[in-house]
């Protein structure tokens, strides 16, 4: 780098002052001819400089000339506001993917050094690279080349958002093909660390811009690295191409927030953050994005039962995760069913959650009931069906769940007379492990009974006395 001051009247600051314009001459004899092999050791970055008053092809310095990684990274004064390193990987016929792109470089691929312009490589092992007549190219200009198409990757930028006009900051590259290695070796590469704002990739213990893997797998993760962050409003932007995979899912997901946002796989996805004073909102480990395999969960306990004119339908899950919607369906015969109510899923964080609908208008008759299950992904599965023989001036007492699974026992009453009603628990010798009165005033209700959380699962006979002395008697199964 060479620092250009300028104008004596203006001082120096970072980010500099504007000066007057200034004219930087070169004086000396031209490179030409083959240059020195220049030697890169083990595990470094060794820094090249085009000398030639020509443009080097990067892509024709091939076999002995460059026994180092295929790679390089160049300085580039035009990303965000103070400039930036930019991670040049191979795309396929000599050409090379910027990452993160924009500034200098508003398109890929790209496969030109300009005359004077420095780039460094990185040698795994112990390596060299040479520049000879042959790498030349013709012409000067903005290094840019014909485009390609992508395979499987997914490209992660950072925007500044200040109040006149948003810009690039920095950016990570994942790309996926079983021919890459899931450990990190000369394909892979690492970052060179901005003045400001940084953007990176951390697998193994190493900071990476760009990282080639194998295909997705099921909680594949993605452990994204910031640092140097300003306090100021940003944005995150995902660009995903080709990973639209049956059933897979892209989650980004923010510790500080502790929240989640779902990733077009085959698409743009913005996300906005903001860094202030506090510590989470600029920790390097913030984000991180993690892939799934979209898998729907069971639907437990599906119940419905009737309440005064109408059916109260309720449904609970179990590891909840990747769920779009439950939609009810309801149906007279059991073959035909209809869509009555449409609840989004609540958690999608592997919780439990319990999900209820009061059904104001049902059939006189049969009314059975179905859970329609759909996936962020669109995949569609359904629960069991549960029936409801639907009439009115029914009297009558239901007891559920049976099994009882959660420690709770509840009791229906449906039309039932004034009065006091007694419920007992009683275990196989007949003792009584609890007991409660209830005072009913008529009509419907629902009364649940709640068993001590040191019952002993097994058989146990629930008795109800009506206000008449009328014994009702049940078997329950506690798991």
């Amino acid at each position: 780098m060479v620092f250009i001051r300028g104008s004596r009247a203006v001082a120096p600051a970072f980010p500099p002052n504007v000066s007057d314009a200034t004219i930087m001459r070169t004086t000396g004899s031209i490179y030409q001819g083959n240059q020195s092999a220049i030697p890169v050791a083990a595990g470094l970055f060794g820094l090249i400089g085009n000398v030639y008053a020509s443009a080097i092809d990067f892509g024709s310095i091939t076999g002995a000339d460059k026994t180092v990684d295929d790679m390089m990274w160049v300085w580039d004064p035009k990303l965000s506001t103070t400039g930036g390193y930019q991670t040049f990987t191979p795309a396929g016929g000599g050409n090379y993917t910027v990452t993160p792109g924009g500034g200098s470089y508003p398109s890929s691929p790209y496969r030109n050094v300009e005359s004077g312009q420095a780039f460094f490589v990185h040698a795994t092992s112990a390596g060299s690279i040479t520049l000879r007549e042959t790498h030349k190219t013709s012409g000067s200009r903005e290094v840019q080349g014909p485009s390609g198409g992508p395979g499987m990757q997914l490209r992660t930028n950072i925007y500044g958002l200040p109040s006149t006009q948003n810009y690039l900051v920095d950016g990570v590259l994942n790309r996926y093909d079983d021919n890459f290695s899931n450990t990190v070796d000369k394909f892979d590469a690492r970052k060179l660390t901005n003045f400001t704002e940084n953007l990176s990739t951390l697998r193994d213990g190493i900071f990476l811009s760009v990282e080639n893997r194998q295909a997705i797998t099921r909680n594949d993760t993605i452990f994204l690295n910031m640092t140097r962050m300003n306090r100021l409003e940003y944005r995150l932007e995902f660009k995903a191409d080709n990973l639209n995979l049956p059933g897979l899912i892209g989650i980004l997901e923010d510790s500080y927030l502790d929240n989640r946002t779902t990733i077009d796989l085959n698409g743009v996805t913005n996300v906005n953050f903001t860094v202030d004073g506090n510590a989470g909102s600029s920790a390097a480990n913030r984000f991180r994005i993690v892939f799934k395999m979209a898998a729907l969960v069971p639907v437990t306990k599906l119940a419905a039962v009737q309440q005064g004119n109408a059916i109260a339908v309720g449904w609970n899950t179990i590891s909840e995760l990747e769920i779009a919607r439950y939609e009810l369906q309801r149906s007279s015969d059991g073959i035909n069913y209809t869509t009555v109510n449409t609840q989004h899923a609540i958690g999608n964080n592997g919780g439990t959650f319990s999900y209820n609908w009061m059904d104001n208008n049902p059939v006189v008759g049969d009314n059975y009931y179905r859970v329609k299950r759909v996936s962020i992904a669109g995949d569609i599965k359904y629960s069991n069906s549960v029936i409801v023989n639907f009439g009115r001036g029914i009297h009558d007492i239901t007891v559920y769940p049976n099994p009882v699974t959660e420690g709770i026992i509840s009791v229906q009453f449906r039309d039932m007379a004034k009065g006091i009603y007694t419920i007992r628990l009683l275990n196989n010798s007949g003792q009584v492990i609890s007991k409660e009165q209830f005072e009913h005033g008529g009509g419907n209700a629902l009364k649940n009974l709640v068993l001590s959380k040191g019952l002993s699962k097994g058989t146990y006979r629930l008795e109800i006395e009506q206000p008449d002395g009328r014994l009702r008697t049940q078997q329950i199964l506690v798991q």
